[in-house]
């Protein structure tokens, strides 16, 4: 399902599917989104946040009380900055880093949720998995 925030509810087109919720909501986008992932998230759900900066927007207000009484976890995470990309780009093209010895599966959008599945359980040895947009 894909969800184009601000040209659609986050909220309702969810709901139409989940009406109770999701388990889990993984917010890589600025703070404010966290308004939409409180809308969405079941009782006693994991909200995990990525990121930081945001230009000034880090702020957000939270009802504690709502957080409280449906037992919603908030687990902040850091996501690597991007300031390392080019780097990382540069070892790759030059041939010092190999990239079969971190990447050791490749996936479409078709079997994304099988993917993610194996990774949570383990029960395939994922170490480094690629989403591939064509495959």
């Amino acid at each position: 399902m894909i969800i184009e925030a601000g040209k659609q509810s986050v909220e309702d087109e969810i709901k139409k599917k989940l009406p109770n919720g999701l388990d889990r909501v993984i917010v890589t986008s600025p703070p404010e989104s966290m308004y939409d992932a409180f809308k969405i998230i079941r009782f006693g759900g994991i909200i995990i946040f990525i990121g930081l900066h945001f230009g000034g927007k880090n702020v957000i207000d939270l009802d504690v009380n709502d957080m409280i009484f449906r037992k919603i976890t908030l687990r902040p995470t850091f996501a690597e900055p991007a300031i390392n990309f080019p780097v990382s780009n540069h070892l790759l093209k030059e041939g010092l880093i190999d990239p079969g010895m971190l990447v050791t599966h490749t996936f479409g959008f078709d079997r994304a949720k099988e993917t993610m599945e194996a990774i949570i359980d383990g029960t395939e040895p994922i170490i480094k998995a690629v989403m591939l947009p064509h495959s």
